[in-house]
């Protein structure tokens, strides 16, 4: 993001040592979870050291933008309170869908290889 609003430090090769070396810190902490640990889930306590290591990493980048970013959400609002994104309302459609042989074996070999990870 740094580098697409062309705020200088992302775009020295400072920034990029940095970058290497927190994806190096990022995976030292993965390793370090217990097996019971899921990295992504919120919803796990702040004893996690990959959501530590991912805060301090997150608070050191912010201080470079110098409050540069804002936040927008689905339900953002304007200076009038006004919702910035009009979406219609979500409709879900269910159908059948009956796929070829060569679109199942994809599909059988994604799975396979998703069940691997």
């Amino acid at each position: 993001m740094g580098r697409l609003v062309g705020i200088p430090h992302f775009l020295t090769a400072k920034a990029i040592e940095e970058e290497r070396l927190d994806q190096g810190e990022l995976r030292k902490s993965k390793v370090s979870l217990d097996e019971d640990d899921n990295p992504l889930d919120i919803d796990q306590n702040e004893d996690n050291p990959f959501r530590q290591t991912q805060a301090a990493i997150a608070r050191r980048i912010q201080g470079q933008f110098e409050q540069r970013i804002l936040r927008r959400t689905v339900n953002s609002k304007n200076w009038e309170g006004e919702a910035l994104i009009s979406l219609p309302k979500c409709h879900e459609h269910i159908t059948v869908l009956h796929l070829q042989q060569f679109e199942l074996d994809i599909h059988q070999k994604l799975a396979a290889k998703l069940r691997e990870e």
